[in-house]
C-alpha cells in the first residue's frame, strides 16, 4: 500500500467521500516541511457550505489516535496535511524493490488492453528534420511507458509516400539521378535531384506537367515508375534505421499513406453517403456546429487527399488491432486537423473515435549559427546526432579508458543527453535546444542523471558487500534517507501519473528530484563507513535507488553505465 491509499484509507472512515475520490484530489505539499500528502478540504467545503479550514480542524480531530503508519496531522489554512512513518514504509518498500528490480514501479493495470501508436512520420526520399525529433523521442517512450504498465503496444510509422511531389521526383531522378549515387547516399542524392528539379522548373514550368503525368502513371501501377517508388522508399527505410538504431527508437510496423490509397476511395464514397456535402465541386464534413472549420475529404478535380487516407488508415487500424486507444504522437500546428479528423470518425459512427487522442508537443528551436544547415533553416537530425556524438567524444577522452570504452561511453551519453533535453520540458511547451546545456555534470541534465546512477554502482562496488534484503532498519533516519524513501516509494504512481497524460516529462522530472536527493544523502551520510546497522541500510537503500534512476531512464529511452 503506497502513501496516497494509506492517506486514503483513513480519510474515507470519516467522510462520505469514496476512496476513489479521494485519491484523486491528494496531493504532495510543494515543501517537505509541509508534509508527505495533503487533503484539500475544499472539494468538502461546498457540500457542507462550511469554511474549509474548519472542515479541516474537525478532520484532524476526528483521525486521531493515528495508525502506526502516520506520524502526525497537521493543519493549513483548508489543507489537512500527513506525515507518515517512513520507517514503517521502508523495510517493505526496500525489500521490494530488491526483489522486483528492473520491474519494479511496472502494473498489469493495461493487461489485455492495446494502444496503437502512431509517431516519427518523415517522408520518403528526404532526410528527418530536427522536427522528426520530438515525434520520435515522445512517441518511444510513451510505447516503454505502456508496456511496463502491461499493455501491449503498436508502434507504427506511417511515413509520407504518396502525393505530386513522387512525380516530381521520379522527373527528377530520370532526367538527373545516378544509380551509383543512390547506392552510395539514398537520401542525399535524391534530395539534390528534387532540389534540382525545382530549380529548373522556375526557368521551365512545363515540368510541372511532366511531373504530374509521371505521378498519374505511378497511381495507374506503371511497371518503370512503381519500381523507383519501392526502391526509392526501400532505400529511405533503411537510411531512417540506421537513426532509429542510435536513438535506440523501433517500430512493429513500417505503413504509409500510399497503402490507402486505393482504400481512401471506398471511404470517400462512406462520406458521401452518410455526411460529406458538396462544396463549391469539392466535398466537406461540415463542423460548424463544433466550432471547427469544414474538413476537405475530396478535391475539386475528384481525387482523395490525405484526410481520406488517414480516415481510411485509422478505421483499418481499429479492424486489425481493436485497439483501446490509439495515439497520434504529431505537433500542435495539427490540433484543428485532428480535431476535425477525430469528430468526423465519430460523426461517421464509430465509437471507437472516441478512443484516439492526439498527442500535441510544441516546436523546438535552435540558435542560428549554432550548427550548420544544407538548405535554408531546415536542420537535419542527421546533423544534430553527428554533433552530439562529437561533443560526447570530447568529454572521454582524455579519460583512462579504452577506446571500446570511450566509443560505448560517449555514444551512451550523447544520445541520452539528447533525449533528455527533449522529454524534461513539458510536451506541449516550445523549448529551445540549449548545446551549453545538454552535457554538463551537473543540474538538469542526461549526463547527471546517468552519474548519478554510476556512484551509486562505484558506492555499492567499493563496499564489496553481498546485499541482501533487510530485515532491520536504524533506529532514526536522516531527512535524505527519509526523501529517499518517499520518493522511491512514489515511482510507480509517477509512472501510471506519466501514461494517463501521455508525458513521459513527468518521469524525467522525477528521476531529477531521485537523483538530487541521492546526491544530498551521499554528501550528508556515510555508507561505507558507517555502522553495521546504518551500513546495511544505506547500501541496500543505494542499490534501491540504482535500481529506479535505471528503470526511469529506460522509460525515457536513456541508457545507464556502470563507468563514467
Amino acid at each position: 500500500m503506497n502513501e496516497k491509499e494509506i492517506v486514503a484509507r483513513e480519510l474515507s472512515k470519516y467522510i462520505l467521500v469514496s476512496k476513489n475520490e479521494i485519491l484523486a484530489v491528494l496531493e504532495k505539499p510543494k515543501y517537505s516541511n509541509l508534509g508527505d500528502i495533503s487533503f484539500p478540504c475544499f472539494i468538502l467545503a461546498k457540500k457542507q457550505n462550511k469554511n474549509p479550514y474548519e472542515i479541516a480542524q474537525k478532520l484532524k480531530d476526528k483521525l486521531y489516535p493515528l495508525p502506526e503508519e502516520i506520524e502526525k496531522v497537521d493543519v493549513l489554512g483548508g489543507y489537512v496535511n500527513f506525515f507518515l512513518d517512513k520507517k514503517l514504509l521502508a523495510l517493505p518498500l526496500i525489500n521490494k524493490i530488491l526483489k522486483e528490480k528492473n520491474k519494479y514501479g511496472s502494473s498489469k493495470i493495461g493487461k489485455g488492453k492495446k494502444i496503437v501508436m502512431d509517431y516519427s512520420h518523415p517522408n520518403i526520399a528526404k532526410p528527418m528534420s530536427i522536427g522528426h525529433l520530438r515525434s520520435t523521442i515522445i512517441g518511444s517512450s510513451l510505447y516503454k511507458i505502456f508496456s511496463f504498465l502491461g499493455y501491449e503496444c503498436i508502434g507504427i510509422n506511417y511515413l509520407g509516400d504518396f502525393g505530386t511531389q513522387f512525380g516530381k521526383l521520379i522527373v527528377a531522378y530520370k532526367k538527373w539521378g545516378s544509380e551509383d549515387e543512390l547506392k552510395k547516399n539514398p537520401i542525399s542524392h535524391l534530395l539534390k535531384v528534387y532540389v534540382k528539379f525545382h530549380q529548373e522548373a522556375e526557368k521551365n514550368p512545363e515540368l510541372e506537367e511532366e511531373a504530374r503525368s509521371e505521378f498519374k502513371k505511378l497511381e495507374s501501377g506503371n511497371k518503370e515508375n512503381v519500381l523507383l517508388w519501392k526502391n526509392f522508399k526501400s532505400l529511405s527505410i533503411s537510411e531512417f534505421k540506421k537513426l532509429y538504431s542510435l536513438l535506440g527508437v523501433e517500430f512493429d510496423v513500417y505503413s504509409g499513406e500510399s497503402f490507402y490509397s486505393e482504400k481512401a476511395k471506398t471511404i470517400l464514397k462512406e462520406l458521401k453517403q452518410k455526411i460529406a456535402v458538396e462544396s463549391q465541386k469539392a466535398f466537406i464534413v461540415d463542423l460548424k456546429e463544433f466550432n471547427l472549420p469544414p474538413f476537405l475529404v475530396q478535391k475539386t478535380d475528384g481525387s482523395t487527399l490525405y484526410s481520406t487516407r488517414d480516415i481510411a488508415a485509422a478505421l483499418d487500424r481499429y479492424n486489425k488491432y481493436k485497439f483501446d486507444k490509439m495515439l497520434y504522437v504529431v505537433a500542435s500546428e495539427q490540433n484543428t486537423y485532428f480535431r476535425q479528423l477525430i469528430k468526423t470518425l465519430e460523426l461517421m459512427g464509430y465509437k471507437w473515435a472516441k478512443n484516439c487522442y492526439h498527442v500535441n508537443f510544441g516546436m523546438i528551436y535552435m540558435d542560428e549559427g549554432k550548427i550548420s544547415t544544407r538548405k535554408g533553416d531546415v536542420i537535419f537530425l542527421e546533423d544534430i546526432i553527428k554533433k552530439i556524438l562529437a561533443l560526447s567524444r570530447k568529454f572521454v577522452e582524455n579519460k583512462d579508458l579504452t577506446e571500446k570504452e570511450k566509443e560505448k561511453i560517449s555514444k551512451a551519453v550523447g544520445i541520452s543527453a539528447l533525449i533528455y533535453s527533449d522529454l524534461s520540458n513539458d510536451r506541449i511547451k516550445d523549448i529551445k535546444f540549449d548545446w551549453d546545456k545538454l552535457l554538463r555534470l551537473e543540474g538538469d541534465s542526461g549526463p547527471f542523471l546517468q552519474y548519478t546512477y554510476t556512484r551509486a554502482k562505484s558506492i555499492l562496488k567499493k563496499s564489496g558487500s553481498e546485499i541482501n534484503p533487510i530485515n532491520i532498519i536504524p533506529s532514526s533516519l536522516s531527512d535524505e534517507e527519509k526523501s529517499l524513501i518517499i520518493l522511491l516509494n512514489d515511482f510507480g504512481s509517477v509512472v501510471e501519473k506519466s501514461a494517463e497524460h501521455f508525458s513521459p516529462h513527468i518521469i524525467a522530472n522525477y528521476a531529477l528530484r531521485l537523483a538530487d536527493t541521492f546526491n544530498s544523502f551521499y554528501e550528508k551520510c556515510p555508507v561505507i563507513n558507517a555502522e553495521k546497522s546504518e551500513k546495511e541500510f544505506r547500501l541496500a537503500l543505494t542499490l534501491s535507488v540504482s535500481y529506479v534512476i535505471k528503470n526511469a531512464l529506460s522509460l525515457l529511452g536513456m541508457s545507464v553505465l556502470e563507468r563514467m
